[in-house]
């Protein structure tokens, strides 16, 4: 696969995994399309990306709202082109006793 310009979208952008993932699709050409729900977790991230020659663009988003997904697809496909890959990081924490689960 040509990934000059080709457009990966890497949901639930924060630290950790998603950071590496982003580094590394946008270290093979990608163009990273991060999802965050807010932009200070992922504009450090850009930058860095930014100033090691790569590319990625924040969308803030939350994954949870079917609205705003779509809205944000939207907003992808329109300033950056049709995703080719999606990652999904983003987690979700469920605290109650296993018994009531």
């Amino acid at each position: 696969m040509n990934t000059q310009q080709a457009v990966a979208v890497v949901a639930g952008v924060g630290n950790g995994l998603s950071a590496a993932v982003c580094r590394k699709l946008a270290a093979h050409g990608f163009v990273v399309a991060g999802l965050a729900r807010s932009r200070e977790v992922g504009e450090h991230l850009a930058q860095e990306i930014g100033n090691t020659g790569g590319v990625m663009r924040l969308f803030t988003c939350d994954l949870t709202d079917e609205a705003a997904l779509s809205q944000a697809y939207e907003a992808i496909e329109t300033d950056l082109g049709v995703p080719e890959v999606l990652v999904y990081t983003a987690g979700a924490f469920l605290c109650k006793p296993l018994l009531d689960t």
